[in-house]
């Protein structure tokens, strides 16, 4: 079980983790300064990571110079991936391979040191940005000068059960809100940082995602962000998140994710300003959610933790959760917290 004594909001330098390790660069772009970056972290799927560059590259309505990024966390020369970037004629995009394997978020780490501009969209090699993906984030930005993270909210696709989805140019207004750690420890607004614009400084400032967290890494830099600076949801859909199997579905991977996971919500309840009943309800109803998943895919699979040893049953949780989840829905609303854009 992990420690759960961890200060998991206390400084740490993740980038010194691996500044000793180099990376090489394969391409370079021709742009000396822009304001955003689009980043793309990749290993071994250069399939996939076609469809994510293009994306990058085709971006519209969006009238200011704009670079994309490709960090290779494989050292093999001359790869299937090296062979494809190069058939890139385009002055936007830069490629690096790292000369060791950093991990996958030492990796991530490297964009925001690679990247020189003021902010950074991490992309996954697998994912599709929508078209107007930069003029819409840009616009909230310009709404939410302050903000360290702005993500828009994702359509998921499994490209074994459906065709790919089309992100539509709507003129449907959506909502901008502030997220608060609050909602947060309920509801998992932001868990993948994929489609997702960060502040670069303020990402170094609080010294990258930590390694020692995996899997959870990136949902516990959120909250910490989320705890030291603005952080807000767009909720209109900017991003193709492809589903698949991939490491984070691995059971090893989800027991990981069960340890670590239920240490940080009891971190968490220190400063979520919610009943404690509440906090119970949804740490223990998010643990057992977790395991059912578990148990579904290994027989095997031997846990404590159950519907028993809630107050209520999971269900009467659940009903309430909707209820209570609609109600901050239509407060956040009336009460300015969720703007239109």
């Amino acid at each position: 079980m992990t420690n759960n004594q961890v200060d998991y909001f206390s400084y740490v330098n993740c980038f010194s983790k691996t500044e000793k390790i180099h990376s090489i660069l394969i391409k370079q772009d021709d742009i000396k300064i822009s304001n955003i970056t689009i980043a793309i972290p990749t290993y071994k799927r250069n399939g996939n990571l076609k469809e994510a560059v293009e994306s990058s590259l085709n971006q519209m309505g969006f009238d200011e110079t704009y670079q994309v990024l490709v960090v290779d966390n494989n050292p093999e020369r001359n790869d299937e991936t090296e062979k494809l970037i190069l058939t890139y004629n385009d002055c936007r995009l830069s490629y690096y391979k790292n000369s060791e394997n950093l991990g996958m978020f030492g990796n991530w780490n490297r964009l925001f040191t690679l990247a020189h501009s003021n902010y950074i969209v991490i992309l996954h090699d697998d994912d599709i940005l929508s078209p107007f993906f930069l003029r819409d984030i840009s616009r909230v930005l310009n709404m939410y000068p302050n903000a360290s993270v702005i993500q828009a909210e994702k359509v998921k696709w499994n490209e074994k059960e459906r065709c790919r989805p089309i992100l539509f140019n709507d003129v449907k207004q959506y909502g901008v809100q502030r997220i608060s750690l609050e909602s947060q420890f309920y509801k998992f607004y932001f868990q993948a940082p994929t489609g997702t614009l960060f502040r670069r400084q303020d990402v170094i400032e609080l010294g990258g995602f930590n390694s020692d967290f995996y899997p959870s890494s990136d949902y516990i830099f959120m909250c910490n962000m989320i705890q030291k600076k603005e952080v807000y949801f767009y909720k209109k859909p900017l991003l193709i998140y492809r589903v698949g199997v991939n490491t984070t579905s691995k059971i090893e991977t989800q027991i990981k994710w069960l340890d670590i996971e239920w240490c940080f919500k009891q971190f968490l309840c220190k400063f979520v300003s919610l009943p404690e009943w509440f906090k119970q309800y949804v740490k223990y109803s998010n643990m057992i959610i977790r395991f059912k998943s578990i148990k579904e895919r290994d027989s095997n699979f031997i846990y404590s933790i159950n519907d028993e040893d809630l107050k209520y049953p999971s269900y009467t949780y659940r009903i309430f959760y909707k209820i209570f989840d609609k109600f901050l829905e239509w407060y956040w609303v009336n009460n300015g917290i969720i703007n239109k854009l």
